[in-house]
Parts: C-alpha cells; structure tokens; sequence
C-alpha cells in the first residue's frame, strides 16, 4: 500500500473542544474589551463589537456545552445581567436612542451572560491576560510619547470621529488630544 495516500484523521483532532472554547471565549472578551475602550484600531467598528463579541461568544459557549468539561460553569449569573440589561434599557430610553442602540444594548447584555457565566478561575485568568496586553502596550508607548514630548519626529495621522466632536493626532501607540496641542506637557493617551 501507499503510505503517502493516507490521511491521519486524528492529526486534526490536535486540541480539545475545550481549549477552542476558551480560545473563542478570550477573543471575544478582547474584542469587547477593546472595543469599549474605544481603542483607535476599533474605532471602524465602534458600533459593529458588540455583534462580533457575541459571535464569538455564542461560538464558545456552544463548543463548551458540548465539551466533556464544559468551561461556563457559574449558576449565579442571572441578578447581574438582568440589572445590566435593566440600566441599559433604561440609558436606551432616557437617551432617546435608535432602534440599533436597543439591538447593540442586547448584544452586549448577553456578551456579559457569557463573561459571568465563565468559571470563576479562568476568569481570573482571563484578567490577568488582559491586564498584561495593556501591560505590552504600555511598554511600547510610554518610550514613545516621551520621544514626542523631547521633540522627536514620529509618523503619525489625524483621526476625528463622532461628526468631528473628537479629533486626535494618532502616533499608533498613542495618542494626542486636538485641544490640548498647545500644552506643555499633553495628556497621554495611550491607545485609547
């Protein structure tokens, strides 16, 4: 027989539904994290996150349900997202909004059932990954906005966004408030 004709099904089968479901968990806690910080690098999809964020939510949480150990464990999650799905509706309405900031409210509400339904130590796995992402970042863009306070040149581009009520000056690690150009010292930004 031809050895090179065969296909090893189980080489596909390299991780575990489980560490899928954690991986799709953590992108979409990334995703939701970043996109309510308003990140510049999420600023294209300001509105568009929370749908991307349940996606990826809905896709590890079923992968989950059917792992032999599944990774949404927490029974005491439905208090919290009804308060949150409570406050809001009611920004929703005291805010005269749109029929799509009822649909994107939705779709956050039940990103956060995914986050508080998730083990309680992963969880707190899950911030520490985050907590050092904005770690790296920072590392990266404190030395740089010292550069640009000393002077040095550095690439940048102008960003404004909400009909032109914020316009920032864009360094990629960092940012430069519009209003503040003329300060002595600028705020820093970050990513943010």
């Amino acid at each position: 027989e031809d050895e090179w004709m065969r296909i090893n099904i189980g080489a596909l089968y390299k991780y575990e539904r489980r560490q899928i479901a954690e991986w799709l968990f953590a992108a979409s806690v990334a995703v939701a994290f970043f996109g309510s910080l308003n990140a510049w690098f999420m600023v294209p999809l300001h509105t568009y996150y929370p749908i991307l964020s349940f996606v990826l939510g809905t896709a590890s949480y079923a992968m989950s349900r059917t792992s032999a150990r599944p990774i949404f464990t927490n029974p005491y999650f439905l208090l919290p997202v009804t308060t949150f799905a409570l406050l809001e509706l009611y920004q929703c309405a005291v805010n005269v909004m749109n029929v799509n900031a009822y649909i994107s409210a939705t779709f956050c509400v039940m990103t956060l059932s995914f986050i508080l339904r998730y083990d309680r130590q992963r969880l707190d796995r899950m911030s520490t990954f985050l907590s050092k992402m904005l770690v790296v970042i920072l590392l990266v863009s404190c030395p740089l906005f010292f550069l640009y306070i000393i002077g040095c040149p550095l690439p940048h581009v102008d960003m404004v966004f909400n009909d032109g009520f914020y316009s920032f000056t864009n360094y990629y690690l960092f940012l430069i408030d519009d209003r503040t150009l003329f300060d002595f010292i600028p705020r820093f930004l970050s990513i943010f």
